[in-house]
């Protein structure tokens, strides 16, 4: 559903340590600064990002225990519902970072 979205997040945090991690190979200290960029963004990312699909792997788990169509329609349209609920309250980690 917003997987797409939540992978691009994954990369530019990849790309943001692979940055640092030239820097470091250049011969520059930056420790103090991965340190506070990991704590944070694995702290924000898990408790804003991640928790946001505790709701849609449990409406999954209940879709495919409920093998009716109807049902699992019903429940996937839910599932979508909420999920573009939750991201109109809330901004991503990107979006918080940069002050959007």
């Amino acid at each position: 559903m917003f997987s797409g979205p939540h992978k691009k997040v994954h990369e530019l945090f990849t790309r943001k340590v692979a940055e640092m991690q030239t820097r470091f190979e250049a011969g520059e200290d930056v420790a103090v600064e991965l340190h506070g960029m990991l704590s944070r963004w694995l702290f924000n990312h898990i408790r804003n990002e991640d928790d946001g699909y505790i709701d849609s792997v449990k409406a999954y788990q209940r879709m495919s225990a409920n093998n009716g169509i109807a049902e699992r329609d019903k429940l996937k349209a839910e599932v979508i519902a909420q999920l573009r609920e939750e991201r109109g309250r809330r901004k991503g980690w990107l979006a918080r970072l940069l002050g959007l």
